[in-house]
């Protein structure tokens, strides 16, 4: 049985590698106006356990309705399928690109039934650069089976420029 990595630590990361870039990149500049300080960037972090619910039903148009209901400007995804058997072989970052109007950036951690497995961002503001990080992990043994672990890191340009 894979155990998920603890929702904290992922949020954590995915802070550190998303979300505080993101903040310094909208905020830096020498000459910001009152207006351009309250600029505010909406994000959602979101475990997608590959598309499939709490209920064991495989949906990814259900995903994407959750993130147009939240409206956000930037979607941190984790446990993203392309290609996988389990999934039916979707591109599940692409798919919900597609449902969602939102550009998108897949990084895989690993490869998995065939395809891949890994982390997608996917964002309403122009992605003006994009680095996959690998993280560092425990490598497993006898007594504990780890994964992978990796970032997508992306620099947008902010709503105002």
């Amino acid at each position: 049985m894979q155990k998920s990595p603890k929702p904290r630590l992922i949020c954590l990361t995915l802070a550190y590698f998303v979300i505080f870039p993101a903040l310094i990149f909208l905020l830096s500049g020498s000459e910001i106006s009152a207006a351009e300080q309250t600029q505010t960037l909406r994000v959602l972090c979101y475990n997608i356990h590959y598309g499939q619910g709490t209920d064991g039903k495989y949906d990814v148009a259900r995903l994407a309705k959750v993130i147009n209901d939240t409206k956000p400007d930037l979607v941190a995804l984790q446990e993203v399928d392309v290609g996988v058997k389990r999934s039916g072989r979707v591109h599940e970052a692409q798919r919900l690109a597609e449902l969602t109007g939102l550009a998108v950036r897949f990084g895989p951690t690993q490869h998995y039934e065939g395809g891949l497995f890994g982390n997608a961002v996917l964002t309403r503001l122009p992605i003006l650069d994009v680095m996959i990080q690998p993280l560092p992990y425990t490598e497993s043994t006898l007594q504990l089976v780890t994964y992978p672990r990796g970032a997508v890191i992306v620099t947008v340009q902010g709503k105002n420029g």
